[in-house]
């Protein structure tokens, strides 16, 4: 693909992501899919997953697999597996299955996959950071370079003060690759930024991304990191071809804290709403949507979210950090860096709607500037 991973930093977007239907039939397989197992787009779509990658000393378990989860099991196993390449080569991945129903409540199957040595490249890197971010590391659970990011980005900010010096983001990362050094330490002053530090910067880098690859990273995140088997996650609609050219780190992280913040507020049982669309009349524009049925977002909070008035992150009275605004300032620090226009807004059916309207920026030759957008 023309935005092929070159780097640590692209791995974190480079994932690949396979759709498959209750038949195992394939309806979605991204680019970075094309680029893992080497069958095209048109290739995958419609074929079954046993016909694809599936070695054929496992076919017959991994039916077994799918058929106990469209019975009410778990979804298949994950975790590091060989998966057959194209033209036949077994290829060692690092894999996470999510199940995630449309919105009439069809079932539908979603692999996460990434070569297990760059997993164990990133986590490695993440452990050698300095002790105060070494100890907010990856779990065990999470399978995905971005999820290892966002479960570190959590867990730091969980251990730091609102307010951070930043000195361990510059050069205190020790990595053998300098390299991978230079590219953990944007990863890092990246998050931290979003996090709140006023002596960082956000500092887009945007590349063309599919919708569709955004919102089941995030749901592998929600899932990984924070299980609530009350609120179930719903990917809505069959997102087709969807892309945008954006930062898809920052959004990936904007969107997880949206929908954050909708499981929270979420009703005990009621499911939190994931989709994204190219709105009519704005074809420039990627619109990702978390809807929840919780209580409506007090008037004063929204007009200061969506006016760009920095939230404060302290319980009034208690003197401790809010995590529902923690994550709603996140988003709004990124939106604002990204040109982004976050909404919130409460539907005629009673639901919150809250929107990311990510605008495409230029390449390098459309800005005439030589350096990327943001």
């Amino acid at each position: 693909m023309a935005d092929g991973p070159t780097s640590l930093l692209d791995a974190v977007e480079g994932v690949a992501i396979q759709g498959y239907d209750a038949e195992r039939r394939v309806f979605y397989w991204n680019d970075a899919s094309e680029a893992l197992y080497g069958f095209s787009r048109a290739e995958a779509l419609g074929r079954r997953l046993e016909d694809l990658i599936i070695p054929e000393a496992f076919q017959g378990a991994v039916i077994e697999e799918i058929d106990r989860w469209l019975a009410g099991g778990p979804p298949p196993s994950g975790g590091e597996i060989h998966l057959k390449h194209r033209d036949g080569h077994l290829l060692e991945v690092h894999s996470n299955h999510l199940s995630l129903p449309d919105e009439s409540g069809a079932p539908r199957l979603f692999c996460v996959d990434v070569p297990a040595v760059g997993q164990r490249s990133l986590e490695e890197a993440l452990g050698r950071a300095p002790s105060a971010a070494a100890n907010a590391g990856p779990s065990h659970d999470i399978r995905t370079p971005f999820n290892a990011i966002l479960g570190f980005s959590e867990g730091l900010a969980a251990r730091l003060p609102p307010s951070l010096d930043g000195d361990f983001v510059a050069d205190g990362v020790v990595v053998e690759d300098e390299a991978s050094a230079r590219e953990l330490s944007r990863v890092l002053s990246q998050t931290v930024a979003a996090l709140g530090d006023t002596l960082g910067a956000l500092n887009p880098k945007p590349r063309t991304v599919e919708a569709q690859d955004v919102l089941v990273e995030v749901a592998s995140v929600m899932m990984a990191l924070h299980p609530h088997p009350d609120n179930e996650l719903v990917l809505a609609g069959l997102l087709g071809d969807v892309r945008g050219r954006f930062d898809p780190f920052l959004i990936k992280q904007a969107v997880a804290a949206l929908t954050r913040h909708a499981m929270a507020n979420s009703p005990k049982g009621s499911p939190v709403t994931l989709s994204a669309s190219k709105p009519r009349g704005f074809l420039d524009t990627v619109l990702f949507v978390v809807e929840d049925s919780g209580p409506p977002m007090a008037d004063d909070l929204r007009l200061r979210l969506l006016s760009g008035q920095p939230l404060s992150i302290e319980d009034e009275g208690r003197g401790r950090r809010s995590k529902t605004l923690d994550q709603l300032a996140v988003a709004q620090r990124i939106a604002l860096a990204t040109g982004s226009l976050l909404t919130v807004e409460r539907t005629e059916a009673g639901t919150n709607r809250a929107g990311l309207g990510v605008h495409n920026h230029p390449t390098q030759t459309e800005s005439g500037s030589g350096q990327p957008g943001g």
